[in-house]
């Protein structure tokens, strides 16, 4: 069997990945205050990423987008719009960023689930981030791209390397919500 960087990015950040998807899915999407968190550390994440993507390329497009509609849920849920990035990432590789925002909306759809069930009605009327619903050929794409990379080399460690950065963002940024909703408590 040949492996391609794309495999070889989703074996090497394994961990990484696991860890942040087992914060997010512990963050309870259906009550006021997990949905509070979950978009806190979203909008903290995306922010950061923005920032950090060259300017015209897609993902950057994405992510504000994506801003825009947590802002909206944000206001919607009465709670405040985060003033600061959890931790500056300077230049990044634009495929570590595509990677890392494109498989997030892709576990996005399992939480979309769970808000749905959702029986409080200003969480189910802060709609704007989970009713969008992203084109899949757009992951099909960067997984096309990532495929392309050889597996040795400057370019596949500067990206398996951006991509454990960015997963470790959200880690962090997870953290800094729950400590803060400890305190809201």
């Amino acid at each position: 069997m040949t492996v391609n960087f794309r495999h070889h990015l989703r074996v090497s950040t394994a961990s990484d990945h696991q860890a942040v998807d087992d914060i997010m899915s512990n963050m309870d999407v259906m009550t006021h205050a997990g949905f509070v968190s979950f978009l806190t550390v979203h909008r903290m994440c995306f922010d950061a990423m923005s920032k950090a993507s060259p300017a015209g390329h897609t993902a950057k497009s994405v992510l504000d987008d994506l801003i825009s509609r947590i802002d909206a849920d944000l206001k919607v849920l009465g709670a405040p719009i985060p003033s600061q990035d959890p931790q500056p990432l300077g230049t990044l590789d634009p495929l570590a960023i595509d990677y890392v925002v494109e498989g997030s909306r892709l576990g996005s759809k399992v939480l979309r689930r769970r808000w749905e069930g959702t029986s409080d009605p200003v969480v189910k009327s802060a709609n704007a981030y989970f009713s969008h619903i992203p084109p899949t050929s757009r992951w099909q794409q960067v997984c096309s791209a990532l495929a392309e990379i050889e597996t040795a080399g400057p370019r596949a460690d500067r990206i398996g390397a951006d991509t454990r950065k960015l997963f470790g963002i959200f880690r962090h940024a997870a953290d800094q919500a729950t400590r803060q909703l400890k305190v809201a408590q």
